[in-house]
């Protein structure tokens, strides 16, 4: 099983690489590949509002990163963030955690770059 990922290289080339395991990444293709090192270098999580959802890069157990996103609705419904979006990045950021997992268990199973995430990819929240 492949997944394409895009490397933290200046250039933003893409590279073809395994999903979570070994094996040669962008290599064949003539493209550079990621490295474990990029994983400092992952740009900050941002809002865009043309795709009224947030922007945002994962580190890959295997050393890569994945680009995904999710929507503000996705925010508001799951994580009770502001309807209006306006609190969507520091939403993000207080569920990180659980919203990264999602996005690895997405490429496990075969999505590609970038990964949008939807409400049934998030566990549901603890029942009152």
């Amino acid at each position: 099983m492949s997944a394409r990922v895009q490397g933290n290289t200046d250039a933003g080339q893409d590279a073809r690489a395994p999903a979570l395991g070994g094996g040669q990444a962008g290599a064949e293709a003539g493209q550079e590949a990621a490295t474990p090192s990029d994983a400092a270098v992952l740009p900050p999580p941002a809002f865009d509002a043309v795709a009224d959802a947030v922007r945002f890069r994962v580190q890959l157990p295997d050393g890569l990163s994945v680009g995904a996103r999710i929507s503000r609705l996705v925010l508001h419904y799951r994580f009770k963030g502001q309807a209006d979006g306006s609190d969507a990045v520091a939403v993000f950021q207080a569920n990180r955690h659980e919203i990264d997992a999602a996005v690895v268990r997405r490429v496990v199973a075969g999505s590609w770059d970038p990964v949008m995430l939807r409400e049934h990819d998030l566990p549901a929240p603890p029942r009152a």
